[in-house]
């Protein structure tokens, strides 16, 4: 949460400095396929969590976007926010000695991202920007669980863990920016998912995006008139 603090006040600083820019409020949707693993995945693993993680049913699926983006004079540069928002299944309770999935537990999770575009060329009526982003994903993923462990004199102890199913993400953006609208497809990049019952893994996302925009400077100077 620091980091997206820190991020978030990094880029208000930014767009306090650009009164020449075009500043844009964003709303619109995401879909986003089956992710592709990256790494090898044991199928069968041992462990102390009593819940199954269903990475395609969170990772997969449509969200709304919202979030504000500064352009430069020239349109060449973009630098914006986004926040993702769903409601999705991401756990599901699981005994030991049983199979299939048991209770699942649904929520309403975030993504935060923040991200860099620069114009390349215009097709038509769209610029094509190209660009690179960090984005904060999964928040609101928490859950505890206890786990017992046999001590010294032979009884067990009980404790309880807190997690989440948190994750980072390198992004990397394709966008058409119309003047009303912008269509993108982000491939993101995970960096040490812990999805597949607790062995770390990488995945790839592929994200499509449309949204609508409204400058919002020009809305207020017209309200002002």
């Amino acid at each position: 949460m620091k980091k997206i603090v820190l991020a978030f006040c990094l880029f208000s600083s930014v767009i306090a400095k650009s009164q020449n820019k075009k500043l844009d409020l964003e709303l619109g949707v995401r879909w986003r396929v089956t992710p592709i693993i990256l790494d090898k995945i044991p199928f069968v693993s041992i462990s102390n969590i009593p819940f199954l993680i269903d990475v395609d049913s969170h990772l997969s699926g449509f969200s709304f976007i919202t979030g504000i983006k500064s352009t430069s004079k020239n349109n060449k540069n973009v630098i914006g926010y986004r926040a993702n928002i769903r409601y999705d299944e991401f756990l599901s309770s699981h005994e030991r000695g049983t199979i299939g999935p048991g209770q699942f537990f649904s929520r309403i999770m975030l993504d935060h991202s923040f991200y860099y575009t620069h114009k390349l060329f215009k097709i038509k009526k769209a610029d094509v920007h190209l660009g690179f982003g960090i984005s904060i994903n999964n928040i609101n993923t928490g859950f505890s669980y206890s786990s017992a462990s046999r001590n010294n004199i032979g009884t067990f102890d009980t404790a309880f863990q807190n997690s989440n199913l948190e994750y980072q993400a390198m992004d990397f953006p394709i966008v058409f920016e119309f003047e009303k609208a912008t269509l993108s497809l982000t491939t993101s990049i995970t960096m040490g998912t812990k999805f597949y019952t607790y062995n770390y893994a990488d995945l790839l996302l592929l994200n499509f995006s449309y949204v609508r925009k409204l400058d919002i400077r020009k809305k207020t100077s017209s309200l002002k008139k």
